[in-house]
């Protein structure tokens, strides 16, 4: 499938409950599904709570995936020891969110699911009960997900939660996909007729081939089938057994 890009705007992010940062976002965050790397990008800047300097600093980063409702985790790792005073800027950072299941970086928080079924809108994510999640996650159709980001600084090893969360939105070309890890709409059997490559292949041939059951119903003649000898070796088919044509 074709990446799907995450274009926040341009926007201030501040912790109002515990003002430390303030954090300026300029990122174009991606996600890949399949057999790509799935990750997405979260870049930014961390400022002091004024904004007037650049935290300098080394600090953990928590990123949390939610449902739209936030009452249901779906992801959670951490990055430890961040240091925001070695990039070509003071409290400038990159990170790569995301990771294969069973990955270190996930955290007790974490409920082991596949980075392509997190952000999927087909089926069960979650069942009900367990921890963070008690009711469980059925999503629906065009269900958003929430990125919630929390810093650590080692300076004051107080977390920090950045306001307001971010809802993770796609681009609008990117619900159309021109592919499925390479392959074409031609290369599988599809649903409606006369489609390129698929010859009289449709829903309606299918349904006819099965009769939306067991194949075994369209059977509609009562012979017994028996194998013969090679070069024409008589067969003893038993009392009761006759053939005749046209079968």
């Amino acid at each position: 499938m074709k990446k799907i890009k995450f274009m926040p705007d341009w926007l201030f992010l501040r912790n109002f409950a515990v003002p430390v940062f303030l954090i300026f976002i300029f990122s174009i965050n991606k996600v890949y599904a399949g057999n790509s790397a799935q990750t997405f990008s979260y870049q930014g800047r961390v400022f002091n709570a004024a904004g007037t300097a650049p935290l300098e600093d080394v600090v953990d980063f928590t990123y949390t995936i939610y449902n739209s409702a936030k009452n249901c985790i779906l992801y959670e790792e951490s990055q430890l020891g961040v240091d925001l005073t070695a990039s070509y800027a003071p409290g400038i950072f990159s990170n790569q969110v995301g990771s294969p299941l069973l990955s270190t970086k996930r955290t007790a928080n974490d409920p082991d699911l596949d980075m392509g079924l997190i952000f999927q809108n087909t089926k069960t994510i979650r069942s009900a009960g367990g921890a963070n999640c008690a009711g469980g996650y059925i999503p629906a159709s065009g269900d958003t997900r929430i990125l919630r980001v929390t810093v650590t600084p080692h300076s004051t090893h107080i977390p920090n939660v950045l306001s307001p969360d971010q809802v993770i939105n796609s681009v609008p070309q990117s619900s159309t996909s021109d592919s499925l890890q390479g392959l074409q709409p031609t290369d599988f059997i599809q649903a409606a007729a006369g489609v390129a490559g698929q010859a009289n292949v449709s829903l309606a041939t299918l349904t006819t081939l099965t009769g939306a059951g067991d194949a075994s119903t369209l059977h509609n003649h009562d012979s017994l089938y028996v194998k013969i000898g090679s070069g024409g070796t008589p067969a003893n088919l038993g009392a009761g057994a006759y053939s005749t044509s046209g079968l």
